[in-house]
């Protein structure tokens, strides 16, 4: 799914405006792990975070009409899109440059095939990855980096 920020209620999507976010369900370990890879290669700082359990998180999922009850995909807010699934796996990765822009060659898997893979992982994630109590708490030092809300 791909959604323009613009589509979204006018109040959040004025929120939203030239953000670029990742959204991660933030009591899955898998999702953490992709939080703290991205910390640690996001040297330019180009990607806020939030969880989807944060109000925020909340408001977005609620807007998009995605599942809270599990929290079925992340999400990832860039240039004025909101992608999921497979595709913001692919923007993420290709937004962080270097090395990472290799995996544009992922955009020659048919997103269905793509869907379908993330689908299945997203599925098992708990199982095969196991499940945080509660969310992950930022450091001081990276506070500044995580949406809670976008008042």
């Amino acid at each position: 799914m791909t959604t323009r920020i613009s589509d979204l209620p006018p109040a959040l999507a004025q929120r939203l405006v030239g953000q670029a976010i990742v959204v991660i369900d933030g009591e899955c370990v898998l999702c953490s792990a992709n939080l703290q890879v991205t910390l640690r290669l996001d040297r330019q700082k180009r990607f806020k975070f939030a969880t989807a359990q944060s109000a925020f998180g909340s408001e977005l999922y609620e807007a998009l009409g995605l599942s809270t009850d599990p929290y079925d995909t992340y999400l990832v807010i860039s240039e004025g899109q909101v992608y999921s699934h497979s595709t913001a796996a692919l923007v993420q990765l290709t937004r962080l440059g270097g090395v990472w822009r290799l995996m544009h060659i992922g955009w020659l898997i048919p997103r269905p095939l793509r869907d379908a893979l993330y689908r299945l992982i997203a599925r098992n994630r708990y199982r095969w990855f196991g499940r945080h109590d509660q969310c992950l708490m930022p450091s001081s030092e990276l506070k500044d980096r995580f949406v809670t809300d976008l008042a």
